[in-house]
């Protein structure tokens, strides 16, 4: 099967770039042809090494704009989406897969995979910044020839504004757990606690973390908090670690490899990662979870349904310091019950999340999104 993936951001560190590059990387294991087609967007300071070795075509995706007053005609006028149209009828695949997060650009994709005459799925990662009182996004939704969702979280999000997101298919993103397998834990001086994520605090509540690892700093003085990852808030993070008086005991890596953050995750006591904006899944605490390793995070959007509160960690209900603190202080005194989680955590993950079985998840869907298409 000939197989067009389009995302945003490839070449910069983000869940649906990992995503997307490791899906890319297993169908073509599996004999597909695979294209990697991605909107032109940069962000400094963020770029990572793709596992998927590809050339990978970039492409400009106009967005839809609301209508007003003084522009009626954009209730009935979408982006023709006319270069990725072109693109698309060059590279000839069978069926395009978009993972574009942007709600404002669904329009021009839909319009430009029926200009081509291939079908579409759309993956909908998260159902959280799109501004869902704009129809054209929803009606362009509902010309796909199917609708996957990261979880089963974002079509409930969903639901109300778009009643046919209840067939969509529920298609989760994995881990590599072979080469989670072949890591080897980091060799550090000081035990540690991991936080990983992009260092933007409109997203992540890193402050909370860091707020909470202050609060249990004096009890545990053998311990520090790493934080991996890059972002428009890293300064101001930096400042907050002063302030609170933390200085040497918390490391920020900065942006780090692959082979990077899998000797991170396993050489942790814990993964912790507090979310302001509700995970569409998470795939930081897949990850975590790959390597043994348990995890803390918030009880909102999809990361419930992958991670099962005194299971497999442990799931906070609000972003507040003494909540996160509570959550550090039990894994930190319970080693067998910590070391238990990631046990079966490790499990779940080997079980449901390796890519080579998602990647056969997502070739039944692209099959089934066929024969419905053109049957259409």
């Amino acid at each position: 099967m000939r197989i067009l993936l389009l995302c945003t951001q490839f070449h910069f560190i983000g869940g649906i770039a990992e995503f997307v590059d490791n899906l890319a990387s297993e169908l073509i294991a599996a004999g597909h042809h695979v294209d990697v087609v991605c909107t032109d967007y940069t962000i400094p300071g963020s770029e990572r090494a793709s596992r998927c070795q590809i050339k990978v075509e970039t492409v400009q995706i106009p967005a839809s704009k609301k209508p007003s007053m003084r522009h009626p005609e954009r209730f009935f006028r979408w982006p023709d989406g006319s270069e990725l149209s072109e693109l698309i009828s060059r590279l000839r695949p069978d069926i395009v897969n978009s993972h574009i997060n942007q709600w404002n650009k669904y329009p021009a994709i839909v319009n430009a995979a029926a200009s081509a005459r291939v079908p579409l799925v759309q993956t909908i990662q998260d159902c959280y910044g799109g501004d869902w009182s704009y129809p054209a996004p929803l009606r362009a939704l509902g010309k796909t020839a199917m609708l996957c969702v990261l979880t089963a979280s974002v079509a409930d999000g969903m639901q109300k504004f778009l009643p046919q997101i209840k067939s969509a298919r529920v298609t989760r993103g994995g881990v590599n757990c072979a080469e989670a397998a072949r890591s080897p834990a980091l060799d550090r001086d000081r035990p540690y606690l991991l936080t990983a994520s992009r260092l933007e605090l409109s997203a992540k509540a890193i402050d909370v973390v860091l707020g909470a690892f202050a609060t249990i700093a004096q009890s545990y003085p053998e311990l520090d908090l790493v934080i991996a990852g890059e972002g428009s808030d890293h300064a101001r993070l930096l400042k907050m670690t002063e302030e609170l008086g933390l200085g040497a005991r918390v490391e920020f890596t900065g942006a780090v490899s692959r082979a990077e953050l899998w000797s991170l995750y396993k050489g942790a006591k814990f993964f912790v990662m507090a979310s302001r904006r509700p995970e569409g899944l998470g795939l930081v605490f897949l990850e975590s979870m790959a390597c043994g390793r348990p995890v803390i995070g918030s009880n909102s959007g999809g990361v419930p349904e992958v991670v099962r509160h005194g299971e497999h960690g442990l799931l906070v209900d609000r972003n507040e310091v003494d909540q996160f603190r509570a959550a550090m202080e039990w894994m930190l005194t319970n080693d067998s019950e910590r070391e238990e989680m990631g046990r079966r955590g490790l499990a779940l993950v080997l079980e449901n999340y390796d890519w080579p079985r998602v990647a056969e998840r997502y070739v039944a869907v692209y099959e089934e999104a066929t024969r419905i298409w053109k049957r259409a």
